[in-house]
Order: structure tokens, then sequence, then C-alpha cells
């Protein structure tokens, strides 16, 4: 399992903010954890953050009909345009 220091090791490299020959400073380190943390709890105070939209196209021909809702409640009748 990655730990905490790995993930913000490589966070620093990654943006150029870190020599990889140096090592992490005790401040940098902590500075970061306290914003991983942060952004850890932001995470949980949204759990409907990643929401998925999904979007069905149907043809329909007259005398047709269809169902939608999560309990099939809400019925449409074909009308032609």
């Amino acid at each position: 399992m990655t730990q905490a220091v790995e993930l913000i090791t490589d966070a620093y490299l990654t943006a150029g903010l870190l020599d990889p020959h140096e090592g992490l400073t005790a401040e940098r380190a902590q500075y970061a954890l306290r914003r991983l943390n942060g952004l850890g709890d932001s995470w949980g105070l949204e759990p409907l953050m990643n929401k998925v939209t999904a979007e069905t196209v149907a043809i329909l021909g007259p005398g047709s009909s269809f169902t939608i809702g999560p309990t099939g409640d809400v019925t449409l009748p074909f009308v032609p345009v």
C-alpha cells in the first residue's frame, strides 16, 4: 500500500518542486500532509461528487410508448411532430 509520504514526494517531484537527489524537508511534508488530509475530507463531504449522465436516443413509431424513471412511473406516449 502506498504511504502518504510516497504520494507527497511523488507530487513534489512531478511538479518540479523537489530535486530527485534531495530529501523532502519535514516542513514541506507536514504542509503537504495537511493539504492531502483536507482533500480527503472534502471528498468525504461530497459523496455525490462523481455523477454520471447517460443519454439514450430512441426512434418511436405510431402507437409506441416508453417508460422512464427508477420505478417506471412515467409513461410517455408517441406524439407525432
